[in-house]
């Protein structure tokens, strides 16, 4: 995962944005020399992306963040009807694209003149996974800027949407709160900035196998300091916190979804069906299947 680092103020602004409708077999084009940020997050189905030497297989409720500078392209078609919002954005300032988290980041800043303006950096997680009230609200900030749809199914691959808001310092504010919730400086300002970072870590990644290194590498740390860090701020370890989230994200699929428990296992990060059952029966008391039957 690559984590992207913004010098502010000015802060990034809003280009335009969509939403587009995939069947079965359809891809994403490829795409080069982009000069913008390319968000994608998707609400139904799911999408093979490459942007770049990085390739990712996206979900339901997951976003990328694509290179402005980078190829990107669908490597693989859709395997199911999917369905995905589109957002661009642009900064004027310098920006750098890293593979661990920075908390001391040294960019090149704009000089002003004639005031005192305090400068920053907005960080950003190229890649993340939302859980299902933070995926509505992204959503519905998505929907309120959307201008342009993609549409497979029609003849006419754009369609022109009618603008519910078509104000440009509205929807700048409404793409100010979309960076909001992504914004993880908040976090690495904080006292418990390591666990914070290491709990949007586990959070993003927790669908996949994850070690402690990895976690640790990513918020540059020992791990055994992680560890201390993250039983002080949340009063587990690191590996608790990850089974914890994997059975609730596994909680939700059982009473959202018809997927089997070995399907539900494999998209929990759980690579034994019975491993995962085991541990749901540890967890809520009861096994995945009377789980279910129960709702």
């Amino acid at each position: 995962m690559e984590y992207i680092t913004i010098a502010t103020p000015p802060y990034p602004f809003f280009i335009y944005s969509g939403d587009a409708l995939y069947r079965p077999g359809d891809f994403h084009r490829r795409r080069s020399g982009l000069g913008c940020f390319d968000l994608l997050f998707v609400e139904k189905g799911e999408l093979f992306m490459t942007d770049g030497p990085f390739s990712y297989h996206l979900k339901k409720n997951d976003m990328l963040i694509l290179h402005p500078d980078r190829t990107h392209w669908g490597h693989k078609p859709c395997q199911t009807t999917s369905y995905f919002h589109w957002l661009h954005f642009y900064s004027t300032e310098s920006y750098e694209y890293t593979d661990t988290i920075s908390r001391n980041p040294q960019l090149p800043g704009r000089e002003f003149r004639f005031y005192r303006v305090a400068t920053s950096t907005l960080l950003l997680p190229s890649q993340m996974h939302f859980s299902e009230p933070d995926a509505s609200k992204f959503i519905s900030l998505l929907q309120s800027l959307e201008s342009l749809s993609i549409n497979r199914y029609q003849q006419s691959a754009m369609v022109e949407k009618k603008l519910v808001n078509n104000n440009a310092l509205q929807n700048q504010l409404l793409f100010a709160e979309l960076l909001m919730m992504l914004n993880l400086s908040k976090e690495v300002s904080g006292g418990n900035e390591i666990a914070s970072l290491a709990m949007q870590y586990l959070k993003s990644h927790y669908a996949r196998e994850i070690s402690l290194a990895e976690v640790a590498a990513a918020v540059n740390c020992h791990s055994s300091h992680l560890i201390r860090c993250f039983k002080k701020a949340y009063q587990m370890t690191p590996n608790e916190m990850l089974n914890s989230i994997r059975m609730q994200q596994a909680k939700m699929l059982l009473e959202s979804s018809g997927l089997s428990c070995s399907e539900i296992a494999a998209q929990t990060g759980y690579s034994s069906a019975s491993y995962f059952s085991k541990l749901f029966k540890k967890h809520f008391g009861m096994s995945p299947q009377e789980y279910r039957n129960s709702n």
